[in-house]
């Protein structure tokens, strides 16, 4: 009688869940804020510098009039002063939360996909710019091929704002440069973090009782 082999059993594949796997991989992105309400700013600076004032000046009256007797009819300075004081929180306050209300976060992917360089290379010269910095060219005319180049990449690697790069320029002229410069750095981090530093090591705990 012919040795039976044993029956070889085969685990079942299981199922691999890519979604999930590549969904737990996090990517970086870069954000920064533009607001709405920028027209604000003067407004609340001005309550800002006149708070710090109108502080300094409680302050003084306050050490006056422990300083000195004063009658019941006599004006209590420090008095009007607080509430001339909180009336410019309030609105400061309000108008300071208003601002922040009004942030649009702009955010920006990595630019490490295969075909970003080729992309934004082809947005140029469709553009009518040389896909290269002209090495050869001028220190203005180098300086104005790459700002020309930031608003292309700009445009194609905002993940929040899918504008063009001719909405991206308007952008610019109608907030300022200054407003703008934000959105820039944000872009500027994003490019930056195609190529990592090296991993960071862990950092050794402070010693209890020492400053840290």
């Amino acid at each position: 009688m012919a040795t039976r082999k044993p029956r070889l059993v085969v685990n079942e594949a299981k199922t691999f869940d890519f979604d999930a796997f590549i969904a737990d991989i996090r990517v970086p992105e870069f954000t920064r804020n533009l607001y709405k309400r920028a027209d604000l700013l003067p407004r609340i600076a001005q309550l800002d510098e006149r708070i710090t004032d109108t502080e300094k000046r409680i302050e003084t009256a306050e050490k006056a009039q422990g300083e000195e007797e004063r009658a019941v009819t006599d004006v209590d300075v420090a008095s009007e002063l607080t509430q001339r004081l909180n009336k410019m929180v309030t609105e400061f306050n309000s108008l300071y939360e208003e601002y922040e209300a009004s942030a649009i976060p702009f955010v920006f992917r990595v630019p490490n996909h295969k075909d970003d360089a080729a992309a934004v290379k082809a947005s140029l010269v469709a553009a009518g710019h040389p896909e290269e910095r002209p090495k050869e060219a001028g220190e203005d005319e180098q300086m104005t091929w790459w700002e020309t180049y930031v608003m292309h990449s700009m445009a194609h690697t905002c993940t929040s704002h899918p504008m063009s790069v001719e909405q991206w320029y308007q952008l610019r002229e109608h907030v300022g440069e200054v407003a703008f410069a934000p959105l820039g750095e944000a872009w500027s981090e994003a490019v930056k973090a195609v190529n990592p530093p090296a991993p960071f090591s862990q950092r050794p705990s402070p010693t209890e009782g020492e400053n840290t």
